[in-house]
């Protein structure tokens, strides 16, 4: 009996996941931006960048994060859906 409560406990830790949100102003550039991340290196079609309360002196880069959009910073019209991203910060 001892065996399952172990068993048991431990295939809850295993599902058990850490998560977080921090809320920010979301930014992108083209790729014909120099990246803070890696310069003039090309680095695809869109380039992510993350904003100061994540930045972190660079310790960001390359790192994934998922983004959803929650509504717009300014009057100009947005393309928010509410749908969450994965994107890389380059």
């Amino acid at each position: 009996m001892e065996n399952y409560s172990l068993f048991f406990v431990g295939m809850v830790a295993c599902l058990i996941s850490i998560a977080s949100a921090t809320p920010g102003i979301a930014t992108f550039y083209t790729k014909y931006v120099p990246s803070a991340c890696f310069g003039n290196q090309d680095q695809g079609k869109m380039i992510a960048a993350a904003g100061d309360a994540l930045w972190d002196n660079g310790t960001v880069c390359g790192k994934m994060f998922t983004v959803t959009c929650t509504g717009p910073r300014n009057p100009v019209p947005h393309p928010c859906t509410g749908k969450s991203i994965t994107v890389q910060d380059r």
